[in-house]
């Protein structure tokens, strides 16, 4: 009876619906339409979405815990020296040994994507910052594992941009950051980005505060605008990359509330001068990790975990009990990586005058100061 009092009450395909079972039909297709609206932008905004930022940030650190873990499983059934070793030997293929810190280059790639962009359809200028973080993050785990290892980190003291040309939405970039400067506290990174190619930021130098005049504000835009001059008389990269970028980071290393020098960080990551050139003409043989630099034997004391405690108490101060002519981390690095570190942050410690890059883009903040 019910059935087929529910069949003839059934409407027809010609019949008119009524108000309210219209106002039904529409608020179920609207509720329809909304979901996969709601969905659509969900996926356009995936990378902003709650703890993205932190899986893009912390994603190197992830690699290199499941290299760790997987080194653990390898070597699950050997014996406590033989795990030792290999996990020795992991750790130091981590480390730069014998090369320039102005020599390599740490790259990040990305997109720009549609939360990254703004209403006009470019790269927006707070995503560069947010790519810097990430590629910083990268490189310091690149250029200074054995530092992390002792305990030490990493603080940004002051972000420089230099716009240049725009980054479309959707257009794949890179950021190429290169160490170009260094002394007692700071130490400056070079960030270029670009269609392929993004310019690095510097480490933070160490600045001394002195008298700055309203005359000197200036001096910043033309030390950008100089910086940018040098990558712009670049046309072409090799593979093809365009010049969009650049920015300047100024960093400094720490070891909980201390500073630690720069010059010391790259020495125990491995990092030192180039082999000298041979008095017979003949070409030196290139430092590496079968041919170690000199200093290399002071660069295992922070690979090895067994002296740890002793490295972290280097690091905190130590350093200073060390007579000026046994600073093995200043021979390490001297030559022409000095004689390129002191052209490239001239101006920096103020009693120099601020002509070389870096030191002008100080000044001229400095200067900005006052105003």
């Amino acid at each position: 009876m019910s059935v087929t009092q529910s069949r003839a009450t059934r409407k027809s395909p010609g019949d008119v619906l009524s108000p309210w079972e219209l106002s039904l039909s529409v608020v179920k297709h609207l509720s329809t339409a909304l979901k996969y609206i709601t969905l659509v932008l969900l996926l356009l905004n995936a990378r902003s979405l709650p703890l993205v930022w932190h899986l893009r940030i912390f994603r190197p650190v992830y690699i290199i815990r499941f290299q760790y873990y997987l080194l653990h499983l390898r070597t699950i059934f050997k014996s406590r020296s033989a795990k030792e070793k290999a996990f020795q030997k992991w750790f130091e293929s981590l480390v730069p040994v014998g090369i320039s810190p102005f020599e390599v280059v740490n790259t990040y790639k990305t997109w720009a994507s549609i939360d990254d962009s703004d209403f006009n359809g470019h790269l927006s200028n707070s995503s560069y910052a947010k790519t810097n973080d990430a590629a910083r993050f990268k490189l310091a785990l690149a250029y200074f594992p054995c530092f992390f290892r002792a305990g030490g980190w990493m603080a940004l003291g002051a972000t420089h941009y230099q716009f240049l040309r725009e980054i479309p939405t959707l257009h794949k970039y890179e950021v190429r950051q290169r160490i170009v400067g260094w002394d007692n506290k700071w130490a400056s990174v070079r960030t270029p980005a670009d269609g392929l190619e993004t310019p690095a930021t510097p480490a933070n130098p160490v600045f001394t505060s002195g008298q700055t005049s309203s005359s000197d504000i200036g001096a910043a835009a033309d030390a950008m605008r100089a910086i940018a001059a040098a990558q712009l008389s670049i046309i072409e990269e090799v593979d093809g990359a365009t010049l969009n970028c650049v920015s300047i980071s100024q960093m400094c290393f720490k070891h909980g509330r201390i500073t630690v020098p720069p010059g010391i960080v790259l020495a125990v990551s491995g990092f030192c001068a180039p082999t000298p050139p041979s008095p017979s003409r003949e070409s030196a043989q290139v430092y590496s990790r079968s041919n170690p630099p000199p200093h290399y034997s002071h660069v295992q004391n922070f690979v090895s975990s067994l002296t740890t405690r002793e490295c972290a108490h280097f690091l905190r101060g130590g350093w200073r009990d060390v007579p000026e002519v046994e600073r093995w981390w200043v021979k390490a690095l001297g030559g022409v990586v000095e004689d390129q570190r002191r052209a490239n942050v001239e101006g920096l410690v103020g009693v120099m005058e601020a002509n070389g890059p870096m030191g002008l883009l100080r000044k001229g903040m400095d200067g900005a100061k006052n105003i």
